[in-house]
């Protein structure tokens, strides 16, 4: 039999939140012999939508192929992850034009909870590190100059599957099969 391959493509669409897909590693691990980000036909492939804000935005997926499942009961978020990552601060001194208000650093999801930063073994301090009250993806130092940290904090989002069990009548095996996943938060 031929080299079997899906290749599932996200969109992300909302007018009034922001929406970060990624695949659950974990999932896909324990239920795909270890595959992560390349699958076959059968495997169930498991993903995560993050919402900010953080509540009131309910979240709803389509798929051009395949079975689509909320894991998550009817969009609303219901799990929780624990995000560990390192910061990165790159503003110089004050002296050399460096401002507080620019002293930030993105993370890679909308924190819920949990926020904690520690300046890694040898970095220059930048002070203590908080997160944004206005902004839950970005962090805060109190101290110009360049340096970084690892933080981590909770995340919460929703969770889906899709699964494609066969190749499609008339599709070569050959050719990796496109499946396209629209997300909406509403």
């Amino acid at each position: 039999m031929a080299n079997q391959a899906l290749t599932i493509s996200f969109v992300t669409q909302s007018d009034n939140a922001e929406l970060t897909v990624d695949l659950d590693d974990v999932l896909n691990a324990s239920t795909n012999s270890g595959r992560t980000s390349s699958f076959i036909y059968g495997d169930t492939v498991y993903f995560r939508v993050f919402t900010k804000p953080l509540t009131g935005i309910i979240v709803t997926a389509y798929n051009s192929a395949g079975t689509l499942v909320d894991v998550s009961i009817g969009g609303t978020v219901m799990e929780i992850v624990v995000v560990t990552e390192q910061l990165v601060f790159t503003q110089p001194p004050s002296a050399q034009g460096g401002t507080l208000e620019d002293q930030v650093a993105s993370l890679a999801k909308p924190a819920y909870s949990g926020f904690t930063s520690t300046a890694i073994a040898g970095s220059s301090s930048v002070g203590s590190v908080t997160l944004n009250p206005n902004n839950v993806q970005e962090a805060m130092a109190s101290i110009l100059g360049p340096g970084v940290h690892e933080c981590s904090y909770n995340a919460q989002y929703s969770s889906f599957s899709i699964n494609l069990a066969t190749i499609p009548v008339g599709y070569s095996s050959d050719v990796e099969y496109p499946i396209v996943v629209i997300i909406v938060g509403e």
